[in-house]
């Protein structure tokens, strides 16, 4: 461990070096090791404004010269979503807490992509890409515009239902079942899946279902799906484990005096 001369911030330009020296959390006087060295490091990693942060350390008259070498992310200036028609872009930039003057990190970019295909996804677009491109403005801020370029892709539509393991009941039957069915000749049955419902057809509905026949072990052990990428039709696939059909052998009536056992 050794004494602490002076503490540096080096290469802030957007982040002020007030809150870079008070995210390091060492001073002029502290006796530090390498572990609180570390953690200074990483507190500064963890504000998610800087690319890069390294450390070095000089030997001054009072104790050790430290100097934090930071690169900053750029600051976003303005935001654009190309490609994206399902969805409001403002509702990503809000999502994602991304405006005017706060710094571009990668982690934005995984925030955004998430949060466009789960919203998708839930409106039966399950494949779509999501890229970046960061324009810098050239004017010496190291400001840029950030644009996402979004392909939806097709609309996943549902051709075909099948069920894998049922027995007792019949795949039309067990497809009558759900909300997301296949396409069919009227305009309601438009084929379209909607995970969410999905999951309640398979994880609520189907389950009760079998429940009321009897079949109080039945589970859906698998599903999946299998997609034309360019029509974008699909068959859904659900394998299922029916159990046993349980039947009630007999049954006592116990506490009843107004009523005789017979008739009740």
């Amino acid at each position: 461990r050794v004494p602490v001369g002076s503490v540096a911030g080096e290469g802030n330009v957007v982040f002020h070096a007030g809150p870079v020296l008070g995210t390091i959390g060492i001073f002029a006087g502290d006796t530090v090791g390498y572990f609180e060295v570390q953690e200074a490091q990483r507190r500064v990693w963890a504000t998610g404004t800087f690319s890069d942060v390294s450390v070095t350390a000089t030997e001054g008259p009072t104790g050790a010269v430290l100097t934090f070498h930071v690169a900053e992310y750029p600051t976003i200036r303005e935001t654009q979503a190309l490609g994206l028609t399902s969805l409001g872009a403002d509702q990503v930039w809000t999502e994602i807490g991304v405006s005017q003057g706060l710094s571009y990190s990668p982690q934005r970019l995984v925030d955004a992509r998430r949060f466009i295909q789960e919203r998708l996804g839930e409106r039966g677009i399950l494949f779509a890409q999501v890229e970046e491109e960061l324009v810098p403005l050239g004017d010496g801020t190291n400001a840029v515009n950030w644009i996402l370029h979004v392909t939806e892709g097709q609309r996943v539509t549902i051709a075909e239902v099948v069920f894998n393991g049922n027995e007792a009941v019949t795949d039309s039957e067990l497809e009558g079942l759900l909300t997301n069915r296949s396409e069919g000749f009227f305009w309601f049955r438009t084929g379209s899946l909607n995970e969410d419902e999905l999951e309640e057809d398979l994880r609520g509905r189907l389950p009760e279902f079998y429940a009321s026949r009897g079949y109080l072990d039945f589970q859906v052990i698998g599903d999946s799906v299998v997609m034309d990428p360019v029509t974008g039709k699909a068959r859904l696939e659900v394998d299922v484990d029916e159990g046993p059909l349980y039947r009630v052998a007999s049954f006592d009536i116990e506490g009843n005096r107004q009523f005789p056992t017979e008739t009740l």
